[in-house]
């Protein structure tokens, strides 16, 4: 009898079963373990394995784990490990950080309790624009973008089919400082224009009844809603709007995604780590305020960046410029289609903002913060937002001086 043309071990590393039944095979022509074992390359204890594997009933190869593992964790720190999971959505880094913990000790806590792991949405490759972090200033560079929370390939089937049922807001509008990933949030019931014009002059207000007087730069995709589709479009909002916040823009390239990496990396954050974990609470919209205030809150002052030596965007913010009020990563959900028939939003009330070397025009600054100061005002206390006494107080305290 001739030598095989393929060798046991070729064979068991396609498929491991079938290489002991060739194993066997053989073994009835030749009735020699060791002529067996010669013919296949292999040693006589691999075919006095394959016999007894054959009595067992059983093929396969036995798995390789550990029957007792002696350094198991305690039932106690599982417990943690999965409740701050279910509580906040965290990878293993952030649990390990949080509960004081080995980072492979939250890893293997996970794999054992076969808890699922986040769906990392795959990544092009493209190159995305850059910024020197370095030389920008805290809200100079901004970036906007909206979600449409009815995302199949970001949200669980439970959550998505829910959200299908319920009459709750779908669009989620989002703006995030590229410096120290501060974001400001909004909804609405529609994407439009009207309603990006409302984003927008809010979060400029906003900025600047906190003191950032200089020029801002939003970059943002070609949508409708912000008015970039066309570009006579395009250049005839910014000269009868953005100008007169005080805004220049720009527009990502179209199928770019990756150029808007900040707001778009949030975004996933939002889907793993907020509606994924609270959507099924959202019952009114009195309620998804509530949740999403409170969502704002943990991002902005509790959650720590990775991206910010594992500080909050407060801390690293207050680093950078220790004067600003602490209440400027606070700003309120706002629902805009309630908003943009106001006439504080007409675009000829809008307020010019002379930009020369950071001199700003006190007098309009003053007026714009009045009327800017009594919406936020009845909007918070309207929804009865569960902002921290402390924040709230120094909130408003900005807006009365």
């Amino acid at each position: 009898m001739t030598k095989l043309p393929h060798s046991y071990r070729e064979l068991k590393k396609k498929d491991p079963e079938y290489a002991r039944e060739c194993l066997l095979r053989t073994l009835k022509e030749t009735k020699n373990i060791s002529q067996t074992a010669r013919l296949w390359s292999c040693s006589r204890n691999t075919v006095k394995l394959a016999i007894k594997k054959e009595r067992e009933g059983n093929l396969k190869d036995d798995s390789r784990a550990p029957h007792s593992v002696w350094n198991k964790s305690s039932s106690e720190v599982e417990e943690r490990v999965a409740k701050h999971r279910k509580e906040t959505g965290y990878g293993k880094r952030r649990i390990a950080r949080d509960l004081g913990l080995p980072e492979g000790t939250a890893r293997n806590i996970l794999s054992r309790l076969k808890i699922p792991t986040k769906k990392y949405r795959s990544f092009s490759g493209k190159r995305r624009k850059s910024y020197d972090l370095e030389k920008i200033a805290p809200f100079e560079e901004l970036q906007m973008d909206v979600k449409e929370i009815l995302d199949k390939k970001g949200l669980p089937k439970e959550i998505y089919q829910y959200f299908q049922r319920v009459k709750l807001p779908l669009y989620q509008w989002t703006c995030i400082d590229v410096k120290t990933r501060i974001r400001f949030l909004a909804l609405s019931f529609s994407n439009s224009w009207t309603c990006g014009r409302v984003f927008i002059a809010t979060i400029i207000w906003w900025l600047r009844t906190f003191g950032i007087l200089a020029r801002i730069h939003i970059q943002h995709d070609g949508g409708k809603e912000f008015s970039a589709l066309q570009e006579k479009s395009f250049k005839r909002a910014q000269k009868y709007f953005f100008d007169l916040l005080g805004v220049t823009r720009s527009l990502i390239r179209k199928g770019h995604a990756e150029d808007n990496a900040y707001v778009e990396r949030s975004h996933r954050t939002d889907d793993e780590e907020f509606y994924t974990l609270k959507g099924l609470e959202m019952k009114t919209l009195k309620k998804m305020l509530e949740l999403l205030s409170e969502w704002i809150i943990r991002y902005n002052i509790k959650r720590r960046h990775q991206g910010l030596n594992d500080l909050t965007p407060l801390e690293y913010l207050k680093s950078i410029k220790p004067e600003i009020h602490p209440a400027i990563a606070l700003f309120p959900p706002l629902i805009l289609d309630s908003l943009e028939t106001l006439p504080l939003f007409q675009t000829q009330n809008i307020p010019t903002y002379k930009i020369d070397q950071n001199v700003v025009d006190y007098y309009r600054v003053a007026k714009i913060k009045r009327e800017f100061y009594f919406l936020i005002y009845e909007r918070i206390f309207f929804y009865k937002m569960r902002f921290e006494p402390m924040f709230l107080t120094g909130s408003l305290a900005v807006f009365i001086s």
